[in-house]
């Protein structure tokens, strides 16, 4: 996951908190691209359709 305050990569199963600015971070504020949450191709391709992307 890449922290949209600061740029940060960071591993989503830590919690939705970046670690190096302390933003939290919510699915609203981050687009599927940049989401590592789903682990399954289905998930992901799930998640796009009902999101419209």
């Amino acid at each position: 996951m890449i922290c949209p305050s600061c740029d940060f990569e960071f591993d989503l199963s830590r919690g939705l908190q970046c670690p190096r600015c302390g933003a939290a971070i919510d699915c609203s504020e981050i687009g599927c691209a940049n989401c590592d949450a789903c682990n399954d191709v289905f998930q992901q391709i799930g998640r796009k359709i009902r999101s419209g992307d």
